[in-house]
Formats: C-alpha cells, sequence, structure tokens
C-alpha cells in the first residue's frame, strides 16, 4: 500500500508542480474539486487503518493544491482554506466514502457490482470495523456548510 501512497503522491505533485507554474496566466483556476480529488480518491476505501504517516502524505497534496487554487503563501493556515472550498481532510474523506459505501449496500442502493460481492454479514463486519476503529462509536464526519 506504501508503494500506492508513494507513486500516487509523486504523480499529483508531478502535476501540481506544472499548475503552479502556468497559474499566473490562467484567468480562472486550474483545479475543481472532482480533478483534485479523484486520483486521491481512487481506492481510497482500503486507506481506511493506515498509518497516519502515509495519510499525511496525501493530506500535504491536497494542502498544496488549497494553496495554488487560493493563491495561499505556504506559511498561511489551511484549515480555513479547505472549509472555504468545502473539501473535506483526508482521513475524513476515506470516512465518509467507506460510510456512503456501507450505506449503500444495507439500502440495497449500491451499484451491482457491489450489491454481488456483498453479503450480510460482509456488510456487518464493515460496519462492525467501522466502528470499533473510533473506539465503538462510528459517526459519520461532520462538517459546517
Amino acid at each position: 500500500m506504501e508503494q500506492h501512497v508513494t507513486s500516487v503522491c509523486r504523480a499529483k505533485h508531478y502535476h501540481l508542480h506544472n499548475i503552479r507554474k502556468i497559474r499566473r496566466f490562467l484567468l480562472q483556476p486550474p483545479l475543481n474539486s472532482w480533478a483534485m480529488h479523484s486520483l486521491l480518491d481512487y481506492c481510497n476505501a482500503l486507506f481506511r487503518g493506515l498509518p497516519s504517516s502515509l495519510i499525511g502524505r496525501m493530506q500535504r497534496i491536497q494542502n498544496i493544491a488549497a494553496r495554488i487554487v487560493t493563491r495561499l503563501k505556504a506559511s498561511d493556515h489551511i484549515t480555513p482554506v479547505l472549509r472555504q472550498l468545502h473539501w473535506l481532510p483526508i482521513v475524513q474523506r476515506i470516512k465518509f466514502k467507506v460510510s456512503v459505501q456501507v450505506f449503500k449496500c444495507v439500502n440495497g442502493i449500491a451499484p451491482d457490482s457491489s450489491k454481488h460481492h456483498s453479503s450480510a454479514s460482509a456488510i456487518t463486519n464493515s460496519a462492525v470495523l467501522l466502528s470499533t476503529a473510533d473506539r465503538c462509536s462510528f459517526h459519520p464526519p461532520q462538517w459546517v456548510c
């Protein structure tokens, strides 16, 4: 998994570096939420339970992207900017995506591929894993809109 995180971070950093070079010539911000998170969200259900060092590397990539979009200096705080852009931090994005997938499977609205591979016991086990990972009190991430 470390190799996957490394390759994702390396690719995103390369593209963000190039976007930063041409940023001043563009009339509108070069990144939108979909473009930024498409690669970071790929297989993010597998990122659940990863060490904070690997999650931190992905969070730094998201922070760099937010700074490019808003032209924020490296010394400025990033949390208000992430809220302004309506971007969840990586840890909360992972929890949210897994929660949505479990909700869809439990309620029968998941894609056919998810329904086919998920049984009631697998969904229950996922819910138990989610709840025990947060000290038996799983709550979906909350943010202010």
